[in-house]
């Protein structure tokens, strides 16, 4: 059974959904044959976060599991002398997806809206049941939603409360005892994957800037952030007490929303590696794609966010006091001012002034307000400006708050009214879209300012902080491999992310098109907008196989992405 979010349904078109699409992948050649080069590939290990682990469409299931890029070089690497590749089995078909405790999501229609056309919709959860195998057996130690900052050290800690984690283990106090480098460590791997970092950057690009301590978490900095390669602990080198105070500024820290400091990062991502390295394998790493790359970030378009009344409109002297001879964007404005907001310190009493510090113009394109925070970290509020600001998918869950006018139901009828997010909430119009000022009088006490809150929006302060953060990170780990030549190959993702996330044509990956949506034929991205489908992780697959073959003189087969699942086409 499905469960349909009515309000989370986006416009697709329903012949590109059914379009089909031949691929012509480049035949293999029949004089070479599979070979190890100078790589041992007999016990392979994966390390990393929900990538890795192979989350897809906002939640960890079987299928996913099983066509993550991980499982698909385990597959081929049994063709270079490679064993088994072991999964921590979910048995899912559904998974579980932990923000909001749905099953994964899906496009669907709506049964009582079918000419609406396909939309996003959530499956029914599946209860997360322990991993029935032997922890000492498995080859993916991946776990979703894991920052490097969490997967050694004390710092792990933070995963006694990720059910993807502790489902490995009989109980909690053998979870407390060890760690995911540990773990992978002990596995002895002749050869490793390790795509860790990801969620350093990304949690905090897909909070809007909102670091841990906006969201009421206080998690205390790690003595300890790992081992190095003598098993020696590694001294967290962020020990400042006071941090937590720069966060606005900086989002360093080591919360759920924060971005890991570049000096942390620094030394466990070598002490990572040092680790993994300590048992005489050989492996390829993977660096971090920019973030605003990925359809979560480009799939809402901001510029629908414009205002839906005429501010330029006076309201008549008939109306009597305070509002009468006043544009609606004063009478906007008039609710900014009375709570003191930001930017409306030059109103004088109930006064609004002429001039640029108004919030809303009667006579301008404008968008609905936002509230976002200043290189001081203080508190703004401003228009959303659609040339700067990024609009996540996290708005398309929440268009009945947006705005002001009514909510209609399939059928065009009047079935409530939005909440006034960007403008006021409890604003009453009229049948014409107009505002009811004899309504207005009635209910003046109950009228408030309700800016878009700042989790909902990427400004371009918070884009530009990512994305320097994210360089500071590749410049890490290029670093690392280049220091371990002899036994590291590098995966550029950033700049295969990059090209085909820019490029107006489908880019072509070893023959094959692909696009960054979820939208099919081309899609490579699961329904979430952040993680690959299966046809996106053989790509992804793809990518690893070339850095390996070409570092190492080996010859594992690449693979046919046309053989992986996309997207699911509408139920």
């Amino acid at each position: 059974m499905k469960k349909n979010i009515n309000s989370w349904y986006l416009s697709i078109v329903l012949t590109a959904l059914l379009s089909a699409c031949s691929y012509d992948f480049p035949a293999p050649d029949p004089t070479t044959q599979p070979s190890t080069g100078n790589a041992d590939f007999t016990k392979y290990v994966a390390l990393g976060n929900s990538l890795t682990a192979g989350m897809m469409d906002g939640a960890l299931y079987t299928r996913a599991q099983q066509n993550s890029f991980a499982a698909i070089l385990g597959q081929q690497f049994k063709q270079v002398e490679g064993g088994e590749f072991v999964l921590p089995d979910i048995n899912a078909e559904n998974g579980t997806n932990i923000l909001n405790g749905l099953g994964r999501i899906i496009f669907a229609v709506d049964p009582t809206c079918p000419q609406a056309g396909p939309g996003l919709s959530f499956t029914t959860p599946d209860p997360i049941t322990p991993f029935s195998g032997n922890i000492s057996d498995m080859n993916n130690y991946g776990v979703p939603g894991m920052k490097l900052a969490w997967s050694t050290g004390d710092g792990a800690v933070a995963l006694l409360q990720n059910p993807f984690y502790t489902r490995w283990f009989a109980d909690l106090p053998s979870a407390a005892a060890t760690n995911p480098v540990e773990l992978a460590v002990a596995a002895q791997p002749t050869f490793f994957s390790i795509w860790l970092g990801n969620a350093d950057a990304l949690n905090y690009a897909t909070g809007g800037g909102c670091v841990t301590s906006e969201m009421n978490e206080s998690p205390t900095p790690p003595q300890y952030i790992g081992v190095d390669g003598e098993g020696k602990p590694i001294e967290n080198p962020v020990k400042s007490a006071d941090y937590y105070n720069t966060l606005k500024q900086s989002g360093d820290g080591f919360g759920a929303n924060d971005m890991t400091p570049t000096s942390a990062f620094q030394a466990l991502y070598s002490g990572v590696v040092s680790g993994m390295l300590s048992g005489g394998g050989k492996g390829v790493v993977a660096n971090i794609p920019e973030v605003t790359d990925i359809p979560y970030f480009r799939f809402v378009n901001p510029n629908q966010f414009a205002v839906p009344l005429d501010l330029g409109t006076v309201v008549p002297d008939a109306a009597g006091p305070p509002f009468a001879g006043m544009t609606y964007a004063d009478v906007l404005n008039f609710w900014y001012f009375q709570y003191g907001f930001t930017g409306m310190e030059d109103y004088n009493g109930d006064q609004v002034p002429d001039g640029p510090q108004r919030l809303f113009q009667p006579n301008a394109n404008n968008f609905l307000a936002i509230e976002t925070f200043n290189a001081n970290g203080e508190r703004v509020i401003r228009q959303l400006d659609p040339s700067k600001d990024i609009t996540p998918m996290s708005l398309a869950t929440i268009p009945t708050k947006l705005g002001l006018g009514p909510i209609l139901d399939c059928e065009g009828n009047v079935v409530g009214a939005r909440e006034g997010w960007g403008l006021v909430q409890n604003l009453p119009l009229t049948a014409e879209g107009t505002i009811d000022l004899v309504e207005l009088m009635k209910v003046i006490d109950q009228v408030r300012p309700y800016p878009v809150p700042s989790s909902f929006i990427l400004d371009e302060t918070e884009k530009e902080a990512v994305a320097a953060r994210i360089d500071a990170y590749n410049t890490i780990i290029a670093d690392v491999a280049t220091a371990n030549s002899d036994q590291l190959a590098l995966v550029d993702i950033n700049d295969i992310f990059g090209k085909f996330a820019n490029e107006a044509t489908p880019s072509t990956l070893g023959g094959i098109g692909v696009e960054a949506t979820f939208a099919p034929p081309f899609g490579a991205f699961s329904a979430d907008g952040v993680h690959p489908n299966g046809r996106g992780h053989a790509f992804v697959a793809n990518q690893f196989i070339g850095a390996i073959n070409a570092k190492f003189s080996a010859n594992v087969p690449l693979v046919n992405p046309n053989n992986y699942p996309g997207n699911d086409l509408p139920q």
